[in-house]
């Protein structure tokens, strides 16, 4: 059959509850407040704290766009009742693009406020660039061909994610089952895509501000830290939608299955963050040591101490159990735990370059206007996603797999 009749669901199922529109307008307005008052207040240290914040909120959309791509190319039949908030959350990376302009546009103008690499004075002087590599360094860590990275890699998220939403958001009119074979077609090339922009992104934005550092799985560090917030975001907006009287089709079920892949996520950050450290302490090669040995020395050895606890160990055994991940309450808690690790992850990656900057390399830089961009560039992307939640059906109305999903349980 071509078409799909709709699944006879009350507005209460598919509409973004009236309470919540208005938390769409006061997070937008709070969110740029906050933003505007970290923005002004650090001045001195802007540029690595909202990196901090911004890269917090692009890996989590990145994660978004990855559940989306996995659901479609394993033609999974449970996620479709909550699959809709994917698609909401990667309706923002033109957003994430215009956030990024300061950072893109301070670079592409030869600023070295950000990247030492960027000053080619520092490059030819410093003893560490081995002549060797020098023009490997040149040729690829320059401020136009950085900038038409960085632009591509912008360039094939947005198309990405319109095609995805508009084939989604199409089929709730038209019901036209072709869609969802288009989605699952065109899933597995863009997976591809995702792996290789999101990488050298991750290498670009990232492992550059010390660009003597590499490491040849970062780009699976930073994915795995995607999943783990954006499933912690998907699981807390769902239960927010929930307590305002919406998705009352989605139950404990999905829940527990959202709950099973953060916990599997949780255990693979864990498991490449180990083995990166493994790797690069076995071979002891300086290039790659001198990521660690600045975040182990000083007030950030006991910072990589608590990421180690708080980021893997803590939430392995407090996900493990089935019990917790089918109770909305302790998923909640959890999912909260993790969105808060992943910003110490984030800036636990990005301030020890701007500690080595100021010349105090032992010392933590932290600053209320750092929680205080994160908090905001979080509140003006969530009160934008509500925003979109409330133009549409929050539930793919005629996916074709939508029964399956709402009469789906656990074994």
């Amino acid at each position: 059959m071509a078409h799909a009749e709709p699944i006879h669901l009350t507005d209460a199922d598919t509409k973004l509850p009236a309470g919540l529109s208005a938390w769409g307008t006061r997070s937008l307005i709070l969110g740029l407040v906050a933003l505007g008052l970290g923005i002004a207040a650090d001045l001195g240290h802007f540029y690595f704290g909202y990196l901090t914040a911004f890269y917090f909120w692009l890996t989590l959309t990145l994660g978004a766009l990855v559940f989306t791509l996995l659901q479609h190319v394993a033609r999974a039949g449970w996620s479709v009742a909550v699959r809709r908030t994917a698609e909401n959350v990667i309706g923002n990376f033109p957003i994430l693009f215009l956030l990024f302009l300061p950072i893109l546009v301070i670079t592409a103008t030869g600023s070295s406020a950000i990247y030492k690499w960027n000053d080619p004075a520092t490059v030819e002087f410093d003893q560490t660039f081995m002549p060797a590599k020098l023009g490997v360094y040149t040729h690829y860590l320059n401020s136009t061909f950085w900038t038409v990275r960085i632009v591509g890699y912008f360039a094939v998220w947005i198309l990405l994610s319109l095609f995805f939403r508009s084939q989604s958001r199409s089929q709730d009119q038209d019901g036209d089952h072709t869609r969802t074979r288009k989605m699952e077609i065109l899933s597995a090339p863009g997976l591809l895509l995702f792996a290789l922009t999101s990488t050298f992104a991750g290498i670009d934005i990232l492992m550059s501000l010390d660009p003597h550092w590499f490491s040849t799985i970062w780009g699976i560090y930073l994915f795995a830290g995607s999943m783990t917030s954006f499933l912690s975001f998907m699981a807390l907006t769902l239960m927010l939608i929930q307590r305002h009287g919406g998705l009352k089709m989605v139950t404990k079920e999905h829940f527990h299955d959202v709950g099973k892949l953060l916990f599997g996520f949780t255990f693979f950050f864990g498991y490449i963050g180990f083995s990166q450290y493994l790797l690069i302490w076995y071979a002891d090669i300086p290039e790659e040591t001198i990521f660690y040995k600045h975040r182990q020395e000083g007030n950030w050895a006991a910072f990589s101490v608590i990421l180690l606890f708080g980021h893997f160990i803590i939430p392995f055994l407090g996900l493990i159990s089935r019990h917790v991940k089918r109770n909305k309450s302790s998923l909640a808690f959890w999912a909260v735990w993790m969105l808060v690790m992943h910003f110490v992850d984030m800036y636990w990656i990005v301030m020890p370059t701007l500690a080595q900057k100021t010349g105090h390399p032992e010392a933590i830089p932290f600053s209320w206007t750092h929680i205080a961009m994160w908090l905001g560039m979080g509140g003006v992307l969530f009160g934008l996603m509500l925003k979109r939640a409330g133009s549409q059906s929050i539930v793919p109305l005629r996916d074709p797999r939508l029964s399956e999903s709402l009469n789906f349980q656990n074994i």
